[in-house]
């Protein structure tokens, strides 16, 4: 048997158990692991180190919640949900979005929550407790899944959530990968000499845009990791509340400044530039002024003040995959524009109006927030 572990500084919350406390449960037993305590020792202080220049991924969720019992989910998609909320300055609604995987997986035919089947629900499940109403938008892996495109389902599926997934297409009873077209010499193809490498291919094939990013980027030299966050400066009788971060002056006295930050018990490295401009504003504080609109602006707001149409905005961050029209197109209630990339997921952005497109605001490779223009139709 195998018992899957980490090491003690990098163990528990949404990791595994401490292979420290393991192996001395397990000394002078017919199951001792053999293991040196005093390495196993100098191997936590290591990554304790190492850890620190990740502390801006690391998880609010530690310890132990018997939770987890009922919503069944693994660490790495409690991280990733985490991720999501806090993108969308909503990570208060965690617990509601933990209490929604069970019933979406139930709705879905219970599939197994594990890749790739674990992020389709709980990407969907995010976006139902996000958007207010259940299945207002559904992902396409999660319409696949439910149409058997991810191979047949253990349980019965919801008749709401089916009669959704099924308005253009059926449900397969039939393997799905005897569906697929071969593609192999398609990919090589569009490829070229540039990807010889069959892992590569099969990266392409599998995740066609980020595959080329990671090509085109591969071969540079890597970013250097961000220090550990700085201890705070003490100050004589300081206030309950924090004073103002100390600025540190960069080095080749460019007109730019470093902020050592402390936001929610986490330590940022912030770098303003000073050149032209007074002290820096927070970024939270959009200065009010009569100028004309940017490109992107709050959902539910007015289109830029030079055209004259309605904005379509994006309901949640991520990414442009493909945009579906063209300036000129005629397009119709529930036509699709373009598929956007969030949360790992492809999702559909739909007109909820009739027109003419006016501009496209964005284009293909794009990263977007929540609220930001992509498509004016007038």
């Amino acid at each position: 048997d195998n018992i899957d572990t980490a090491i003690s500084s990098l163990s528990m919350g949404t990791s595994h158990y401490a292979t420290e406390c393991l192996v001395a449960a397990l000394k002078d037993t017919p199951y001792d692991t053999g293991l040196d305590m005093n390495l196993l020792t100098e191997i936590a202080a290591y990554f304790a180190d190492v850890k620190k220049h990740y502390a801006k991924y690391e998880s609010d969720f530690k310890g132990v919640d018997i939770k987890i019992l009922e919503s069944q989910i693994p660490g790495g998609m409690i991280t990733n949900m985490e991720n999501q909320l806090r993108e969308q300055n909503a990570l208060d609604k965690l617990q509601e979005v933990l209490k929604e995987v069970p019933r979406v997986r139930k709705d879905m035919g219970y599939p197994p929550l594990v890749t790739p089947t674990s992020q389709i629900v709980g990407s969907q499940a995010t976006l139902n407790v996000l958007t207010g109403e259940r299945y207002k938008i559904i992902t396409k892996e999660t319409r696949e899944c439910v149409l058997g495109k991810y191979g047949k389902l253990p349980g019965p599926l919801d008749e709401d959530l089916l009669a959704k997934c099924t308005e253009n297409e059926e449900v397969i009873d039939c393997r799905p990968a005897d569906l697929l077209e071969p593609e192999w010499d398609r990919i090589c193809e569009e490829l070229g000499d540039s990807v010889t490498s069959e892992g590569d291919r099969l990266s392409y094939a599998m995740f066609p845009k980020v595959a080329l990013k990671f090509f085109e980027t591969r071969g540079q030299p890597a970013p250097e990791a961000p220090p550990p966050p700085a201890k705070p400066a003490k100050e004589p009788a300081a206030p309950e509340r924090s004073a103002a971060p100390a600025a540190v002056p960069p080095a080749g006295g460019e007109d730019r400044m470093v902020f050592n930050v402390r936001v929610n018990g986490r330590d940022y490295s912030v770098e303003v530039s000073t050149s032209g401009a007074g002290a820096p504003a927070p970024a939270a504080a959009p200065p009010a002024s009569s100028a004309p609109a940017p490109a992107s602006t709050p959902a539910g707001s007015a289109p830029s003040s030079n055209e004259q149409g309605t904005a379509i905005t994006a309901s949640l961050p991520g990414s442009v995959f493909s945009i579906k029209c063209q300036v000129g197109d005629t397009v119709n209630p529930e036509d699709t524009l373009m598929i956007l990339e969030s949360m790992k997921m492809e999702t559909e952005v739909k007109s909820h109006i009739g027109g003419t497109v006016q501009s496209i605001k964005v284009k293909e490779g794009d990263n977007i927030k929540t609220g930001d223009e992509l498509v004016v139709i007038g």
